[in-house]
C-alpha cells in the first residue's frame, strides 16, 4: 500500500508540475494558434493526471482538501476544454451532461458531509468542503441552466470563448493555490489561500474585457 501511494504521489507531483508550467504558455501565446492548442492539451492531460491521482490519495490518507481541489480544478479544466468543442452547437453531448450531473451530485455530498463534520466540531475539513462544495454547486447549476437555455445563450456567438477563458484560468488558479498552500510554507496562510485568487480574478476580468472590446470593434467595423 505504501508503495502504491508513493507511486501515486510521484505521478501527482509530476502531473502538477507539468500543469503549472505548461498552463502558462496558452495564457500568453496567440489564442487559437498551434502553440496555444498544443500546450493547452498538455495542460488538460496533466490536470487529468492530477485528478486521477488526487482522488485515490485523498481516500487513502483522508485528505479532504486534496479531494475537494481535485474535483473543483478538474471540472473547470474539463468544461473549459469542452467549450472549445461544443462552441455554438445546439445540442450538448451526453458525456458533458453526465460530467455535470456527477459533479453536481458530488458537490451536494461535500456540503452535506461538511455539515456532519461541523456538528462534530471538525471545523477545518468542514470549511474546506463547504467552500469548494458551494463553488462546485454554483458552477454545475450554471452549466445545467446553460444547457436548458442553449438556443438563447447561443445568440452570443462568443459565449463559448469566454467560457473557455474563465474555466481554464479558474482551474489554473485552483491548481496554483494548492501548490502555494503545500509548498510556499514561508508565506502567511491567508496569503497562500487568497493571493492567487485575487490576482487571478483581476487578470481574468481584464482579459475578458479586452477580448469583448476587441470583438465589439470587429463587429462594428464589419
Amino acid at each position: 500500500m505504501d508503495l502504491f501511494f508513493k507511486t501515486l504521489l510521484a505521478l501527482h507531483i509530476a502531473s502538477g508540475f507539468t500543469a503549472l508550467t505548461s498552463g502558462l504558455i496558452p495564457m500568453f501565446s496567440k489564442k487559437g494558434g498551434n502553440i496555444h492548442r498544443r500546450f493547452g492539451m498538455v495542460y488538460f492531460w496533466a490536470m487529468f493526471g492530477v485528478f486521477c491521482t488526487a482522488i485515490p490519495m485523498s481516500f487513502m490518507h483522508t485528505n479532504f482538501f486534496l479531494f475537494a481541489i481535485g474535483i473543483f480544478s478538474f471540472y473547470q479544466t474539463f468544461t473549459g476544454y469542452r467549450h472549445t468543442k461544443i462552441k455554438n452547437n445546439m445540442i450538448v453531448p451526453i458525456p458533458d451532461k453526465i460530467s455535470t450531473w456527477i459533479t453536481f451530485s458530488t458537490s451536494i455530498c461535500m456540503i452535506v458531509y461538511s455539515v456532519y463534520l461541523a456538528m462534530h466540531s471538525i471545523w477545518q475539513p468542514a470549511s474546506v468542503l463547504t467552500v469548494f462544495g458551494a463553488i462546485c454547486l454554483l458552477l454545475t447549476v450554471h452549466d445545467l441552466q446553460r444547457y436548458r437555455r442553449l438556443k438563447k445563450s447561443m445568440q452570443d456567438k462568443q459565449a463559448w470563448y469566454f467560457g473557455h477563458i474563465t474555466r481554464m484560468a479558474g482551474s489554473y488558479i485552483a491548481t496554483f493555490t494548492a501548490f502555494a498552500i503545500t509548498n510556499l510554507i514561508f508565506l502567511p496562510s491567508i496569503i497562500a489561500w487568497l493571493a492567487p485568487t485575487v490576482i487571478g480574478v483581476f487578470l481574468i476580468t481584464r482579459s475578458v474585457n479586452y477580448y469583448k472590446n476587441k470583438f465589439r470593434m470587429k463587429t462594428s467595423t464589419a
